[in-house]
């Protein structure tokens, strides 16, 4: 997991088997992601219903982290994403992705979709986590 600095008040935090996730002030919603090379549906379905849980339904911003650089999701899961059933509980969308040739894949597949909330792609959780709290409502 990306070490966490200390200025940033952990409201909650829950592990799964695929992931840790870390509640923030604000909706702010970290997940760290553990796996392989692909995460699949049934995958990603777990972790957005742990963070609805979490925030009891509630719009959250997004930052997501993977433990493997080459993890990608699965061609299901990016539709998922993506989705309209995922996209009434988010806010926006930040991807920590340390690889250039990951990050630049990112950045088309971002360009080239009709995403109904802003998603960006940061190297760091600071910036990150920056950039989520600016868009605060």
């Amino acid at each position: 997991m990306i070490e966490i600095p200390d200025e940033y008040k952990v409201i909650k935090k829950i592990q799964i088997p695929q992931a840790d996730i870390l509640l923030f002030e604000n909706n702010i919603v970290y997940t760290h992601i553990y796996g392989g090379k692909e995460i699949y549906i049934q995958d990603t379905e777990t972790i957005h219903y742990a963070i609805r849980e979490m925030t009891h339904n509630e719009l959250c911003y997004r930052i997501t982290s993977t433990e493997n650089p080459e993890t990608i999701p699965s061609y299901e899961s990016r539709k998922f994403l993506i989705s309209e059933e995922r996209a009434r509980f988010v806010l926006a969308d930040a991807y920590i992705v340390k690889d250039y040739i990951p990050r630049m894949m990112l950045e088309l597949y971002i360009r080239t979709r009709k995403i109904d909330f802003p998603v960006k792609a940061f190297t760091n959780f600071k910036n990150a986590y920056q950039w989520v709290s600016s868009l605060e409502k």
